[in-house]
């Protein structure tokens, strides 16, 4: 059975760690992007509470219907943000 140490020693292998002089990149950028050395790829850095936002639209196969989805949130939440006081 795994102790509570070597379940936190897994979770963090699949971490990538930043040096001081990468994380202070990462918050400056509004959208950091990360080159792969290797293989020229780039990627783009996003907060994992963002990526749980999106998460369902990236693995919907109907693409339509994610963008549809999309909308309407984004249109909800232009309402609410500009909602007449009362």
């Amino acid at each position: 059975m795994l102790s509570p140490r070597d379940i936190i020693g897994v979770m963090e292998s699949h971490y990538i760690h930043l040096t001081p002089e990468q994380a202070d990149m990462l918050h400056k950028e509004h959208e950091p992007r990360i080159l792969d050395p290797s293989t020229q790829k780039i990627y783009v850095a996003v907060a994992a509470d963002v990526y749980e936002r999106i998460k369902e639209f990236l693995a919907d196969a109907d693409e339509q219907a994610s963008w549809q989805i999309l909308a309407d949130r984004g249109r909800a939440a232009f309402l609410r943000a500009n909602r007449p006081a009362t």
